[in-house]
């Protein structure tokens, strides 16, 4: 039988489940190998630029799709022991790559839950969150993975250990995953996709 893309659904058969990418996983690994979920001021502090812009070339292309993968990216991320290294190329590589962005067509939804003022952690917060994330599911599969992978690591990063609560988190990563182009849009709505992303967490 003829080799088919994974997620193109081939007639009598469901389309095979989305996949993380294997850089994305090996990013991670990596990450919290070297302590990066309890590194003081993670996602926060810069690591020096010069040896972020080192890895990326090796890592991946941000002019195209190619990312290193297998044994050239473990190869590669092997000899990495700083935390906030790890942590610059995670953040790199997931706006360069969009692919844990919620479509623009659910900013406006983002929105309406952060401007709601609900408890984080509150069992309302929760059901508008997953309410939200079944129609970007709805809409592509690999977003909602993607996504779902992102939050969960910032789960795992201890607030009291980094000091990075969630809600500085959100603040950090509310313009990658809520990503909009319109320059006096992103300085209106910046807090609530803060907000929406703290809730996710």
């Amino acid at each position: 039988a003829a080799d088919h893309e994974a997620n193109v659904p081939v007639e009598g058969l469901p389309p095979e489940p989305a996949k993380l990418p294997e850089l994305w996983l090996a990013l991670v690994a990596r990450f919290e190998a070297v302590g990066g979920p309890t590194a003081d001021g993670i996602f926060r502090e810069n690591a020096d630029k010069g040896a972020v812009d080192d890895c990326e070339r090796q890592l991946f292309d941000p002019s195209s799709d190619v990312d290193a993968a297998g044994t050239v990216a473990h190869d590669i991320l092997a000899p990495l022991s700083d935390p906030h290294l790890l942590a610059g190329l995670i953040s790199r590589w997931l706006r360069s790559r969009g692919l844990a962005r919620i479509p623009a067509e659910h900013h406006a939804a983002c929105v309406a839950c952060a401007s709601k003022g609900l408890p984080n952690g509150s069992a309302e917060a929760a059901q508008e969150v997953k309410q939200l994330m079944g129609l970007i599911e709805a809409s592509s599969s690999q977003t909602a993975v993607m996504l779902k992978a992102v939050v969960e690591l910032l789960q795992r990063v201890d607030p009291e250990a980094t000091q990075m609560t969630p809600k500085n988190l959100g603040v950090v990563f509310g313009p990658t995953l809520i990503h909009r182009e319109d320059p006096q849009a992103f300085a209106k709505h910046a807090k609530d996709d803060s907000v929406f992303v703290e809730l996710m967490m």
